[in-house]
């Protein structure tokens, strides 16, 4: 409900709250190896403000207009990345998510959202930081962190909090 209005408040028994218990648990059991955990959320994705509203906005009107490159941009946010752009509240899950592990201890800089890794530089970067551990959580949406990301080697837990729109998604998820 946080997503739709500033007026809902943090309940001590919600989703989110179980999934930072549950994700917790593990990385303090999987501490020794430096477990990786993924977590996956298509809905609440990080707000860029204004500027990222105002930047969405024009590509769809060029894309409308026919061009293609705007178009390939556009296709790199699932559908509701972007209606949260456009739409959304000022709450953020992942932000939420990020804020709740660092109060239980995680340390920052473990934990990271896939947005930011948005080059295939960026990625190998990401990749390597995680296989040596640095990194422990990668939050992101289906679109982002279902696909060349791997960290299979450190991985111990997947957390869905939302159920992507077609099982091959779900499937690519967990892939």
């Amino acid at each position: 409900m946080r997503l739709l209005s500033d007026e809902y408040k943090d309940e001590k028994i919600s989703k989110l709250n179980e999934v930072v218990n549950q994700a917790v648990k593990k990385y303090k059991e999987f501490d020794s190896v430096k477990g990786t955990q993924l977590i996956f959320s298509d809905i609440g994705t990080p707000k860029g403000g204004e500027n990222s509203r105002l930047k969405i906005e024009a590509l769809i009107k060029k894309s409308e207009d026919g061009d293609t490159e705007a178009t390939k941009q556009l296709e790199k946010y699932s559908e509701a990345e972007l209606d949260d752009i456009l739409n959304g509240g000022e709450f953020s899950v992942y932000e939420d998510i990020k804020k709740k592990l660092i109060k239980n201890g995680v340390p920052a800089n473990e934990v990271v959202f896939i947005h930011d890794f948005d080059t295939k530089e960026k990625k190998i970067e990401l990749n390597e930081e995680v296989r040596a551990g640095r990194i422990r959580f990668v939050i992101g949406s289906t679109q982002k962190l279902g696909t060349g990301i791997n960290v299979q080697e450190r991985l111990v837990a997947v957390h869905h909090i939302d159920i992507p729109y077609t099982p091959a998604e779900l499937e690519q998820r967990n892939g």
